[in-house]
């Protein structure tokens, strides 16, 4: 999978290397009371982070690099989702809290639909979110996600949005 960039970011595929800057991310209190799937030790989040390189090679899983301080701050990409309305690739990201309110989700999630829809040549993607998790929704909202209905995921509610191949806002 080749790295992506915008002009504030850089997508790197998530590689071995990328361990404890992404675990990081994933222990800060705020960014993980809105994960459905919540690693509580460095071995829970072994076998998440094996999914993320394992998706990095196959879907498109990156690590987000912050270009103006070169730090990792997150993490963006695609995981196979198999609920209706039908199969697609489910968009996920999340940032280090520091980073919140800046657009840098809308921009990570932007080049990603982009992949998604010019690279891949999917025909949909859809994305979860906490109904709680207001500035997620939002962020799904500006790069023109539709909310499709509410599912429930591991006991957790959470609203399910979609979006079908067009021209995307961004490219990278």
């Amino acid at each position: 999978m080749r790295t992506l960039e915008t002009p504030r970011l850089r997508l790197a595929p998530v590689a071995s290397d990328d361990f404890d800057a992404l675990y990081a991310v994933y222990s800060e209190p705020e960014v993980s009371r809105f994960l459905t799937t919540q690693p509580r030790s460095r071995e829970e989040f072994g076998r998440v982070f094996e999914q993320m390189i394992e998706l990095s090679s196959t879907l498109g899983m990156w690590t987000i690099v912050h270009k103006a301080d070169d730090r990792p701050i997150g993490r963006c990409g695609f995981y196979p989702y198999s609920g209706p309305p039908a199969a697609a690739p489910e968009l996920a990201y999340l940032l280090s809290q520091a980073y919140w309110s800046k657009g840098l989700a809308t921009e990570a999630a932007e080049c990603c639909l982009d992949f998604a829809f010019r690279v891949q040549g999917w025909p949909e993607v859809v994305a979860m979110v906490r109904p709680e998790n207001l500035l997620s929704v939002r962020v799904l909202t500006k790069i023109g996600m539709q909310r499709l209905r509410r599912i429930t995921v591991r006991g957790i509610p959470a609203d399910l949005y979609q979006m079908s191949s067009g021209p995307c806002r961004t490219t990278c």
